[in-house]
């Protein structure tokens, strides 16, 4: 599902007329084309977005001896299930980080508490002995992907569209697409990205990908 569509670019271009079945046709595709753009460039570190699926799936995790089992991007709330693959064992006392959804290990014998970390909050437990063991395999059922892409993606989305359209006519399109192969983007592309759009993709691609804190 692309990131954007003709309608979300329009705006920007007073000169187009979106009542005009072929001004709309036209935008679509630089449209689709902007999006292919930034989808690839996140989708090179493996993530992508899109309408989450409606059943759930298994993933396996791996325990790295931390309280926090990482976790790739998947909707809030949509674990289902973690069981042991070893022991058959399902774990239930764990729950969700807010900030990241890493799933955090419960300590048994410990209240659970709430507090703030940043502008998120996390729960925890405390002190924390228990651990995901190391090398251990857990089999983690949710729905997975990253979801609808958020506003400032989108937005990165139409500013690439807008240059895109801009740039048509000075006859420098293929330099700007920057596409060779199958898609892929050429070292050139990279360099295209203005600085705050560079800052805006590695904050969500950061957001997004699982990690580790301890």
């Amino acid at each position: 599902m692309a990131i954007i569509t003709g309608a979300d670019v329009f705006p920007y271009l007073a000169q187009l007329n979106p009542a005009d079945p072929d001004d709309l046709a036209l935008m679509n595709l630089v449209a689709a084309r902007a999006s292919d753009i930034v989808e690839t460039e996140l989708a090179n570190s493996g993530l992508r977005f899109g309408t989450w699926p409606t059943n759930p799936s298994e993933w396996v995790a791996l325990g790295e001896g931390s309280p926090q089992l990482a976790l790739p991007a998947h909707k809030p709330g949509g674990v289902s299930a973690v069981t042991d693959e070893g022991t058959g064992d399902v774990i239930t006392d764990w729950i969700e980080e807010v900030e990241d959804g890493n799933l955090h290990l419960l300590s048994e014998g410990y209240s659970l508490g709430y507090w703030e970390h940043g502008i998120y909050g996390r729960w925890a437990s405390y002190p924390s002995g228990r651990v995901w063991t190391a090398g251990r395999r857990f089999l983690v059922n949710a729905i997975w992907g990253a979801g609808p892409a958020p506003p400032a993606l989108q937005e990165v989305a139409v500013e690439l569209a807008v240059n895109l359209w801009r740039e048509k006519d000075k006859g420098v399109f293929t330099d700007v697409i920057g596409v060779e192969g199958a898609g892929g983007i050429q070292t050139g592309y990279a360099h295209a990205w203005t600085n705050r759009q560079r800052a805006t993709l590695d904050l969500i691609f950061a957001r997004y990908q699982p990690r580790i804190i301890v």
